[in-house]
């Protein structure tokens, strides 16, 4: 029995995020003991120290003891996932369905009698696909079967059905009802996988976190046996799929059974999908769209007007070429004009600008207003996004009060200490009114007089007149904050990350993304300065909260945990985020892998993340939201690295397909002849030097065993590569 580890395509965790799974693949699970009934046999025996008998009786004890396993009915809690799944539509034709049973050694807990060889134990299960209009009993392939008693399977009433050969069934095992399927012979014999394939067909998958620690805690793990069908839903149509049980079939797998005209299956587990091309997305085609832009110009994928075509100014064309859009403006005066706007958002690395943008001294829209003198033009970017972020933290539901709340302990602090007669002076002047070193007030004498002041009582008042330091007035002050700031950091946190922010902010020209695009852009950190500015300016009303508000930002700066500040980011705009809603995005500088510090959906076709730095190279991949088995987009095999000493087990060899030769695909390995189904795949093949297998073997110099099998049959993920060099 061989295992084949791989770390298959996750979902790449953001900050916070658990470590990604790494799953093992195993060939089967040997059960301690397979369903049956065991007889012991006991004997006594005594003998003396020179071997001579002493007990006179030699009777023997027989026990018998029954090991039980589902045999006709699966319970629903045993099936963990199916795929594709119930009543999905979509392009399946080069999917091979599969059941994922959560209970690992099932597939081997009743015993093939003509499957003992340890090291390839072949299951007692398998799926079957079913083509609408094939089953007699299900006609439009809506997965529907018949229940009967489990009499009626094993001993068919009907002229011609074979049912299974089960002996020595109770009674009241036979009076239980089953679902079943009566499969023509001819759809029995070309579809039914051979005995030598079976073992092929199911493995086990072992998932558990690549970290299994975390802070001393164990992490949950899975185990799973897989069920793996052997026909692709080639035709476009509705299929139906059962999960069948083939106890009783031993030597009946041959494909050959004539006298008969059907066969009698007891149906585990079934449900349907359709199978439709025509209806199914292409990922792989608007992948290579969205980017095909960028490849005769990387600049054509920037968040920008496109230029116009009415020539205009250099000083136009720049600020269009810079990421600035034309917006309608009412000045003071009355006079309407025109201004420029650029959100956060930029195509360009954003300048420098006056230090009042995003300061304390921005204490109103007014403030970030950049004006170019040359034009004669305002740029109202950062003052949009100082009055944005004032309002953003005014509709907040807690927001505001806490800001309210913080401002009002600081200034009753601040008074109180001013009545204890309190006199600041410089940090390195220690002289007092009665001469020589102070005795200066710890800190929790400050917090008491802040408490008396809440309470209402008499305010305590400290013996001796004494002097306080700018710095420890200041701590007092920040002590005092931190107590009062309850949800201010993780507002904060959340809007520089552009939580909240609507879509006209970020893109104000809606050609700046059309439909069925993608763009490249720069953070500018001022606008996201100015925005937080006018969050943080709520309830500055008097000279006193101006001056206390240094120590309330500092106190907030201290306890904000955001990830860091985004540097870059991306926007999609497509049907691929509604199909993909999960779409895998890796951003990369050099050969490190950059932060995705968030990600928004502004719109159900558009997905916005943000970088920790800016990336020189992009992948977008389809999201793996579950293990899937099949063939690649060319219908061929894209090999992975089966040899479990390497690191890399797993992962796709590029330029290495199966078949090699050129001109062929998995579809030449398709089961032939006059009366063959479309689609069944025949991993042995008449000819074993060109069979399927033989040619994994040839190529990848291995015996190819069922875990090796299911890792390379595992559907590569549709991925685009983007450089931005």
């Amino acid at each position: 029995m061989t295992t084949a580890t791989t770390t298959p395509p996750n979902e790449r965790p953001r900050a916070g995020a658990d470590a990604e799974l790494l799953t093992t693949f195993t060939d089967f699970v040997q059960p301690a003991a397979t369903a049956g009934v065991y007889r012991f046999e006991a004997r006594q025996v005594v003998k003396d120290e020179g071997g001579t008998l002493l007990n006179s009786t030699d009777t023997p004890i027989d026990h018998q003891v029954e090991v039980r396993a589902p045999q006709f009915v699966l319970d629903a809690s045993s099936v963990q996932a199916v795929h594709p799944p119930p009543s999905a539509a979509g392009d399946f034709a080069r999917t091979l369905p599969h059941v994922t049973i959560a209970r690992p050694a099932l597939p081997w807990e009743r015993e093939q009698k003509w499957s003992r060889d340890i090291r390839q134990r072949a299951p007692w299960m398998a799926v079957l696909l079913f083509r609408a209009g094939e089953l007699p009993g299900d006609p439009q392939g809506l997965g529907a079967t018949t229940a009967r008693p489990v009499r009626e399977l094993v001993t068919p009433t009907d002229q011609g059905v074979l049912g299974p050969k089960l002996d020595t069934l109770p009674e009241e095992t036979l009076a239980s009802e089953c679902r079943t399927i009566d499969v023509p012979l001819a759809v029995f014999n070309s579809l039914v996988p051979r005995e030598q394939e079976m073992h092929y067909l199911a493995h086990v998958r072992d998932v558990r976190p690549k970290q299994t620690r975390s802070e001393g805690e164990r992490l949950s793990e899975g185990r799973y046996a897989v069920v793996t069908g052997n026909r692709f839903p080639r035709e476009a149509t509705a299929y139906s799929a059962h999960l069948v049980s083939f106890e009783g079939f031993d030597g009946k797998l041959s494909g050959d059974l004539k006298g008969h005209t059907a066969v009698r299956l007891a149906a585990l587990w079934s449900w349907s999908f359709s199978s439709d091309p025509d209806a199914a997305f292409d990922a792989s085609g608007v992948l290579k769209a969205l980017v095909a832009p960028g490849r005769s110009d990387p600049e054509n994928l920037a968040l920008r007007l496109p230029p116009s075509g009415s020539g205009g100014s250099a000083a136009v064309q720049n600020r269009l070429k810079w990421g600035f859009v034309p917006v309608a403006q009412q000045v003071l005066s009355g006079e309407r004009t025109f201004a420029w706007y650029r959100g956060p958002a930029t195509p360009v690395t954003a300048p420098e600008v006056p230090g009042q943008v995003g300061g304390t001294d921005c204490t109103s829209a007014d403030h970030a207003l950049v004006y170019d003198q040359a034009q004669g033009v305002f740029d109202v970017g950062y003052a949009c996004a100082w009055t944005l972020g004032r309002t953003l933290a005014l509709a907040d539901p807690s927001y505001p009060g806490d800001v309210l709340q913080a401002r009002r302990a600081l200034a009753a602090t601040r008074m109180r200490i001013d009545a204890c007669g309190y006199a600041p002076l410089a940090d390195d002047d220690f002289r007092t009114l009665d001469k020589g070193p102070p005795r200066l007030p710890a800190l929790h004498d400050l917090t008491a007089v802040t408490e008396d002041l809440v309470r209402g009582t008499a305010v305590t008042t400290i013996a001796s007149p004494q002097q306080l330091t700018k710095s420890q007035i200041t701590e007092a002050l920040a002590h005092d904050a931190r107590g009062r700031l309850a949800a201010m950091p993780a507002f904060l946190d959340r809007l520089s990350l552009l939580d909240g922010v609507p879509m006209c902010y970020l893109v104000p020209d809606p050609r700046m993304l059309p439909p069925e695009s993608l763009r490249l852009f720069r953070i500018d950190p001022a606008w996201i300065r100015a925005l937080l500015a006018g969050a943080q300016s709520i309830g500055v009303h008097t000279s006193l909260d101006r001056d206390l508000d240094v120590h309330l930002r500092a106190a907030v700066s201290r306890l904000r945990v955001a990830d860091g500040t985004p540097r870059a980011g991306l926007l999609i705009r497509s049907a691929l985020v509604a199909a993909w809603p999960n779409v895998r995005i890796t951003a990369a500088l050099g050969t490190t892998v950059l932060r995705e510090l968030n990600r928004l959906r502004p719109d159900t076709d558009t997905v916005l993340c943000l970088f920790d730095d800016v990336p020189d190279r992009l992948v977008l991949r389809e999201p793996a939201e579950g293990i899937h088995f099949g063939i690649d987009a060319d219908d061929r095999v894209n090999l992975r690295e089966i040899r479990s000493d390497r690191p890399d087990t797993g992962a796709t060899i590029r330029g290495t397909y199966f078949p090699a030769r050129p001109g062929r695909t998995v579809l030449h390995y398709l089961r032939g002849g006059k009366d063959a189904l479309p689609g069944v795949l025949d991993l042995l093949g008449k000819d074993a030097a060109t069979g399927m297998i033989a040619d994994f073997n040839a190529q990848l110099g291995l015996e190819l065993t069922p875990a090796q099998f299911a890792v390379e049959m595992i559907n590569s993920p549709i991925e685009q590569h983007l450089t931005t060099a």
